[in-house]
């Protein structure tokens, strides 16, 4: 692992994924029958809890993907990445970092779904 590989992955880009990740495992946990869209939103409930305007713009581009059969953690990770940390494209670095980190807290494959990059 490069340097600047290394220092995304400990560093705030990292660090959308673990939050995202043990949100949702914890969610999926205390609810056991939620679909998808209701952990995701949980997720991004918990992210942006005293923002009512982001939250209702993630759980709109989360729905848009969802209806388009190809959302998964990943997606929702990035789309946090692009708001907090103004990551415009979708670069081969910043979705490696956050697909390893999410496996690395336990999220599974099926789970964080469709690769962001070619």
């Amino acid at each position: 692992m490069g340097v600047m590989k290394w220092m995304m992955k400990r560093g705030a880009l990292g660090g959308i994924a673990r939050s995202t990740a043990r949100n949702y495992t914890s969610a999926k946990a205390r609810l056991p029958n939620a679909s998808v869209e209701e952990l995701y939103e949980v997720c991004i409930r918990l992210r942006y809890g005293n923002r009512p305007d982001q939250i209702a713009m993630h759980i709109e581009v989360m729905m848009d993907g969802v209806s388009a059969g190809g959302f998964g953690l990943l997606n929702l990770c990035h789309n946090f990445a692009r708001w907090e940390m103004n990551i415009n494209g979708i670069e081969y670095d910043v979705e490696e970092v956050l697909r390893e980190t999410l496996i690395d807290e336990g999220v599974s494959s099926a789970e964080i779904k469709p690769p962001l990059f070619g």
